[in-house]
């Protein structure tokens, strides 16, 4: 039931386990008109008890939206395995210096997000006569978003209505972690492999900050794909969660210090919802700063240079909050950012084989209520691809390929002249 044109859904969700809050999305402007051979790509996030209370949750951070990528086409490869993405996952860790995730410690996870991917490649074609005899709810059938399953569709591989159902379901029990977050990539019309996943979600910038999560340890991957009437159906579905025991506290950039052959450009109009209103379709490649393990990150300036002269680059800048003596903008404020995440991009594309400097300033708060504390100035540098290399762009691309970008992990081999991008 992907409509073959129309609007696509939009947001980041996260949620409580505790209390029934059904996520609402609403759809955004329609992106074009052949939906079939579009990538859509969400994530949602849920938090164990123990946190913020869901009034706490929701006064936060405005995040009761959910994140849909819409990629360019490309010509179906083989599938991206669990071992490829979860390779592919790491290898972006290990370059931004985050520790690597393990698909061994919590298996259930595994377990969720092929269940899950085989019940959106069943359910999302239309072609069932149960499916066909339930509303029709958009993109993905009877069901709100992309992470939600029906009840009544048991034959057709139902495990649970939500992600901590589904992982619950598949044996992960309830005291072993902190919090989750589900990925989830469809497409109609393109074999599951050029789906990319790990790549996707990387490039986009809302998307982004689960996955650079030094805390998002344990993770479960899975894609799935079918035909119906000669055309491709796929899903790939990445369960992460966080344990009690993770509470690293750090702070992540990227792309990461020193790291080189970076996109030159984004198109914003790929991701919904879309980042930097009212900037032209194409911008630099995102740029992103989170606190890992904080609970708010406040940016009194953010400073974008290129070359050995550090010549300024203008920029867009959406940063969750500012200080009062912030020299960024009102309209910087973006109420869809996690409250300690911050992003740039440049107005428009990045020079090709080009150095690029970022400085970042500000606070950061470890528990809401909690006092202040000045963060140290962040600088590091990175270099874009020049233009008759072959640049990876944000999107899918046959055949797999290593991801550019990724969660910073550990610690960053820092730039010269650049201050540590570690721990506080």
């Amino acid at each position: 039931m992907m409509p073959q044109s129309g609007a696509l859904s939009t947001g980041t969700i996260v949620l409580p386990t505790q209390g029934p809050l059904a996520p609402q999305e609403r759809p955004s402007a329609p992106i074009g008109a052949d939906a079939r051979n579009r990538i859509l790509a969400a994530v949602v996030v849920t938090t164990a008890d123990g946190g913020p209370t869901l009034r706490h949750l929701l006064g936060l951070v405005a995040l009761a939206t959910a994140a849909v990528v819409a990629l360019a086409p490309s010509t179906p490869a083989e599938a991206e395995t669990a071992g490829d993405c979860y390779a592919r996952l790491n290898a972006v860790r290990v370059r931004a210096g985050l520790p690597r995730a393990s698909s061994r410690t919590l298996p259930a996870l595994a377990r969720a997000a092929a269940s899950h991917a085989a019940y959106r490649v069943k359910v999302d074609p239309g072609d069932n006569a149960q499916v066909r005899r339930l509303p029709d709810r958009g993109l993905f059938g009877p069901d709100a978003t992309a992470h939600r399953e029906t009840p009544s569709l048991r034959a057709l591989g139902y495990t649970g209505v939500n992600p901590w159902d589904r992982t619950k379901a598949a044996g992960l029990k309830a005291g072993a972690w902190r919090a989750q977050y589900e990925d989830v990539v469809t497409a109609t019309g393109i074999g599951a492999g050029a789906l990319d996943g790990v790549q996707s979600w990387v490039d986009a910038p809302y998307h982004r900050f689960p996955l650079l999560d030094a805390n998002t340890r344990h993770v479960g991957c899975a894609a799935r794909s079918r035909v119906v009437g000669g055309r491709a159906y796929s899903a790939e579905v990445l369960e992460m969660a966080a344990t009690w025991k993770d509470r690293a506290k750090r702070i992540t950039v990227y792309p990461a210090p020193g790291q080189t052959r970076v996109p030159r450009s984004f198109d914003r109009f790929q991701e919904h919802p879309t980042p930097f209103p009212g900037a032209a379709a194409t911008v630099g490649y995102v740029v992103t700063l989170q606190a890992d393990g904080y609970h708010a990150l406040k940016v009194t300036g953010i400073a974008f240079s290129r070359g050995a002269s550090h010549t300024p680059v203008a920029v867009r800048t959406a940063v969750a909050s500012r200080s009062a003596a912030s020299r960024l903008s009102r309209s910087a404020v973006d109420s869809r950012l996690p409250a300690n995440a911050a992003m740039l991009a440049a107005t428009a594309p990045l020079a090709g084989g080009t150095l690029y400097h970022v400085r970042v300033s500000g606070y950061v708060q470890a528990t809401a209520g909690g006092p202040w504390t000045r963060l140290r100035t962040r600088a590091w540098s990175f270099t874009t691809a020049c233009p008759h290399h072959s640049e990876p762009l944000a999107g899918p691309r046959a055949g797999g390929r290593l991801p550019t970008t990724a969660p910073p992990a550990g610690r960053a081999a820092a730039a010269a002249a650049s201050l540590p991008v570690g721990p506080l």
